[in-house]
């Protein structure tokens, strides 16, 4: 990178708000694009830009007479250290601008191997570019952000946090009133998730509200029913029933169950591509988990 033509300038906390004004237009309009891969970009745009006004958010641009040739959007919090955004100018490219942005992130990050993630039409440049470094790709994703799409995760891997679960109907309703505090199943989803996304199975056929996930109990049937029969909402006979010659179970913790304002069909949600899962599924796509949370 030429330095005497290129200036840099960095955003964050220090700056005057001025300063940031005149720059964030500058920006927007250098990033216009992007809503076709990453859909409500515009409007995280926006968040980003208060959030300069705290130390979790720092932009590095690049630019040459007034054009902006490349830049970064980091994010600096505890739990994560990520490259947001990182883009180069087609006119700027091949100059030593890419490299020079990425050092920066990593100076500015104190991480030598920080989060970033590419989409499926970007992965081999970025590949090429990046593994110079060091980076690896820990996780493809599909569907995150565009539906048949893949996003590419590197150095960290991605973790689920959503998850749509079929549930009989008696149960579902024992949930919904909090009366059911823990779900029993053969099967469980990874201990990272969060938030359950509850189906009511047939007849009900809708999506009725959500729990946020407790504690997760992996136990022989036995021992699970000695620790959690009185609070499952199922009678003893039938439990045993349900997990047959099962080794092993588990028992997911509903720690806050909440109804949607708004019962939905999963069509309704998912467009027609989630089916009733006859356990559970993973939610990640955004545009989805958007729609749920506006019922919430």
């Amino acid at each position: 990178m030429d330095q005497e033509k290129m200036r840099v300038k960095i955003i964050n906390i220090d700056s005057d708000q001025h300063t940031k004004q005149v720059y964030f237009k500058r920006i927007r309009k250098f990033l216009t694009g992007l809503e076709c891969n990453y859909p409500f970009f515009h409007e995280w745009l926006e968040r980003v830009f208060k959030l300069t006004d705290t130390p979790e958010r720092t932009i590095v641009v690049c630019e040459e007479r007034e054009q902006i040739a490349g830049l970064v959007i980091l994010k600096d919090c505890a739990d994560e250290k990520k490259i947001c955004t990182f883009r180069v100018a087609p006119w700027a490219r091949h100059q030593g601008i890419g490299t020079f942005l990425l050092k920066e992130s990593r100076r500015i990050l104190r991480e030598r191997f920080p989060l970033i993630t590419v989409s499926d039409e970007h992965i081999d440049e970025f590949k090429s570019f990046l593994e110079p470094f060091g980076f690896e790709i820990k996780s493809q994703v599909m569907s995150l952000y565009r539906y048949g799409h893949y996003e590419y995760y590197f150095n960290r891997p991605y973790v689920h946090k959503f998850a749509l679960m079929s549930i009989h109907p008696q149960y579902a309703q024992q949930i919904m009133s909090g009366k059911k505090t823990v779900e029993f199943r053969k099967v469980c989803f990874r201990g990272l998730v969060k938030k359950v996304y509850v189906y009511s199975a047939s007849p009900v056929k809708r999506v009725v509200g959500y729990f946020e996930v407790g504690e997760i109990a992996k136990e022989t049937p036995v021992e699970l029913w000695g620790k959690f029969g009185k609070q499952g909402g199922i009678d003893k006979e039938s439990f045993f029933k349900y997990f047959d010659s099962k080794s092993l179970g588990y028992g997911i913790g509903v720690k806050k169950a909440v109804r949607l304002k708004q019962l939905v069909t999963l069509d309704d949600i998912f467009d027609e591509k989630i089916r009733a899962p006859q356990n559970f599924v993973y939610i990640d796509n955004i545009v989805f988990l958007r729609r749920l949370l506006l019922l919430e």
